[in-house]
């Protein structure tokens, strides 16, 4: 899918640049520890790959009515005050970014939310460290 919006799409030049922006403003969030801005531009960059897939000819669409209507309940939940995000890759799932705090909430919201904590971080000397990867 890549190659084909590579080749065909008429906006593909502009999309390494952005994506160079979207990585120094994740890298930015993250060292400051602002997970407002690390959401909201993790979310935008996955509209915008998609967006741009869509001038792919053909255009390339991996969205379905659920992944819609998914990104309907998290931007919802959002003007609830659950600070949720979401990306998407290759596909019509939807990843969510949140907090721990929000968990039950986003629960009871996404009956069937599946819950994968990818990261434990560990304070260390008043810092959190990234220390291993767990699921479950």
């Amino acid at each position: 899918a890549m190659a084909v919006t590579v080749n065909t799409s008429p906006f593909y030049s502009l999309w390494p640049a952005r994506v160079n922006q979207t990585i120094d403003a994740v890298k930015a969030a993250i060292i400051a520890q602002d997970f407002s801005k690390f959401g909201a531009s993790i979310e935008n960059n996955a509209l915008e790959m998609h967006a741009l897939m869509l001038t792919a000819k053909p255009a390339i669409i991996y969205n379905t009515a659920a992944t819609l209507a998914g990104m309907e309940q998290v931007w919802q939940a959002r003007k609830q005050g659950i600070e949720v995000y979401f990306t998407q890759d290759a596909g019509p799932n939807l990843k969510l970014f949140f907090l721990a705090k929000d968990q039950a909430a986003l629960k009871t919201m996404l009956p069937n939310l599946e819950i994968i904590t990818p990261w434990i971080t560990i304070n260390t000397n008043g810092r959190q460290v990234i220390r291993e990867r767990v699921y479950g």
